[in-house]
């Protein structure tokens, strides 16, 4: 019986791994000067790095954190957030469209396209364009 248990560990650890995956977090929690606050993922717009900080830009608010690109790239959903340069994360859901040097949103707000990320880009485009 223990051995038939034993056989079940590799399964009981992929379930655990998907389950991280599909209940993620919706937002977190980041100090701007001395006040909390509580930034929705679905609020976010783009996400403009300097040195150690980053500046959350939301339709209504900017945020600045003391906090790299990559710290925040690592907790946020990787299917609703893209790396489009290296002072640049931006949200898929906000994108209006997509040129070959840059991304603009609706608000006609527009960030580059560095080099190193376009094939990000790239590989959206390909996964979500229609025939």
């Amino acid at each position: 019986m223990l051995k038939c248990l034993t056989g079940l560990q590799p399964w009981l650890q992929t379930i655990q791994l998907l389950l991280k995956f599909t209940i993620m977090k919706q937002h977190f929690f980041i100090r701007d000067k001395s006040i909390v606050y509580k930034i929705n993922f679905d609020d976010i717009i783009l996400i403009e790095g300097t040195l150690n900080y980053c500046k959350i830009h939301t339709a209504n608010n900017q945020f600045t954190t003391l906090s790299t690109l990559k710290h925040i790239l690592e907790t946020l959903p990787p299917d609703d957030f893209i790396r489009v340069h290296k002072s640049f994360i931006v949200s898929v859901k906000y994108i209006n469209k997509i040129s070959r040097s840059q991304v603009c949103f609706e608000s006609q707000k527009c960030v580059p396209i560095g080099d190193t990320y376009r094939e990000n880009i790239t590989t959206l485009i390909e996964g979500n364009m229609l025939n």
